[in-house]
């Protein structure tokens, strides 16, 4: 479980950046985020009693995503949404990219 909530907050946090920083987008961004993807789909289909764990840790996974992309942005806490903008389902899409606010 721990695997899965770790690179939910990776990939939280560069979806955050992605979405409030558009003139920041990267190609290593970019790439994290794809990386990221593979990672937890192909963690949830290696352990499937994990999903349903999923909502769980999402939701705890976007808590210290929201927290590390305020400090890694230098932004005000507030800049990111509270609550998650989009879903884990819509997280793992390898053709979901957030639009700027």
């Amino acid at each position: 479980m721990r695997e899965l909530f770790s690179r939910y907050v990776v990939l939280l946090q560069h979806l955050l950046r992605w979405l409030v920083q558009p003139e920041n987008r990267s190609r290593s961004w970019a790439n994290t985020i794809a990386n990221q993807r593979d990672a937890i789909i192909r963690h949830l289909e290696q352990n499937p009693g994990l999903k349903s764990k999923e909502p769980e840790e999402f939701a705890a996974a976007y808590v210290a995503a929201r927290r590390e992309a305020s400090t890694e942005t230098d932004l005000d806490l507030a800049a990111f949404p509270e609550a998650p903008p989009f879903t884990p389902e819509q997280a793992r899409d390898s053709d979901f990219w957030p639009e700027a606010r």
